[in-house]
């Protein structure tokens, strides 16, 4: 009879790799570019004629649902639309700190991009996109790094390299 050896060598468990998309009604998003990298995605969109608290509100739940199952996302990425309302603004904040908040109990994602695909951005937008990087930036308990795309055509246009500016804490 065959009995194992407690210094079999076990292959390490599969990990699998999440990344987390939010698309607010308007913007361009969803293609399969990068999803091979991935084992999962998680995909929310902004409904039709919903609020963009509400949209905010159910991607909290989701990065609590994930917190709370001890999974973690590996990239995160927010689509945003032309909207530069305060209400827009207000829930792009709450959406990235809960990502942020997410990234300091998980050493997997340490990067949120923040993908304008408006054509041309207002320079409203712009500035408040700018003050989001700038409120997760100067935060010292967020290890999370922010990256501001802004893509000219369909989000499939954006690429998995290249040069982009780039913000990173001093750690």
């Amino acid at each position: 009879m065959k009995t194992s050896s407690p210094h079999r060598l076990h292959p390490a468990p599969h990990v699998a790799r999440r990344r987390l998309l939010i698309v607010e009604s308007g913007a361009c998003a969803l293609s399969r570019e990068g999803a091979e990298r991935f084992d999962e995605t998680v995909a929310i969109a902004q409904l039709r004629e919903e609020p963009p608290d509400e949209l905010a509100h159910r991607v909290l739940a989701r990065v609590a649902s994930v917190e709370r199952s001890q999974m973690a996302f590996d990239a995160a990425t927010l689509f945003v639309s032309a909207a530069t309302d305060p209400a827009a603004a207000s829930a792009r904040r709450l959406m990235a700190l809960a990502i942020a908040a997410n990234a300091a109990r998980s050493a997997r994602l340490n990067e949120l991009l923040v993908v304008v695909t408006s054509p041309d951005p207002s320079d409203a937008l712009r500035e408040q996109l700018l003050d989001l990087v700038d409120d997760l930036r100067f935060n010292p308990d967020q290890p999370l790094s922010v990256r501001v795309c802004f893509a000219a055509t369909h989000a499939a246009a954006v690429p998995d390299s290249g040069v982009f500016w780039r913000l990173d804490n001093d750690r």
